[in-house]
């Protein structure tokens, strides 16, 4: 769904955005299409697939007046998995920790996404974030008393 879906969206707004000569589409790919994690393959390469249609309409839209983003979230506080069995999880998050995957526990909220989406459709005439990579910072390190 993440690729026939946004494939299908830009393919019904597409010709009236070229035919104003003006529009912008931003997709939300994931962390994950740079950096695999396991047991996530599908929606890895889902991910890693939407970039590459991404890039490609980036180079088919270039002299049309439509910008296209692609806006990269790492970790991001959302309902995905929450109906997950709590053993699958654990298995999911220890896998990620050895492969480094996982550097600390800290999510980014939803809202952070949709600022940098507004970020990308933001930009004045004549520039375009062609990718924008959000990422959680960790915790601040308590220092030991």
């Amino acid at each position: 769904m993440n690729l026939v879906g946004a494939h299908r969206s830009c393919r019904a707004v597409l010709q009236g955005m070229q035919a104003r000569t003006e529009g912008d589409i931003v997709l939300v790919t994931s962390l994950n299409a740079r950096l695999p994690r396991p047991l996530t393959g599908a929606y890895n390469a889902s991910k890693a697939a939407l970039e590459a249609y991404g890039r490609t309409l980036q180079m088919e839209q270039e002299g049309t007046g439509v910008r296209v983003s692609m806006v990269r979230p790492g970790p991001t506080l959302t309902e995905l998995g929450w109906d997950w069995d709590p053993d699958m999880i654990n298995r999911i998050l220890q896998s990620w920790a050895h492969w480094g995957a996982q550097r600390h526990h800290s999510y980014l909220p939803a809202e952070s996404i949709a600022q940098a989406v507004y970020a990308a459709i933001s930009q004045p005439a004549g520039t375009q974030l062609s990718l924008v990579e959000v990422e959680p910072i960790a915790p601040i390190r308590e220092e030991p008393s």
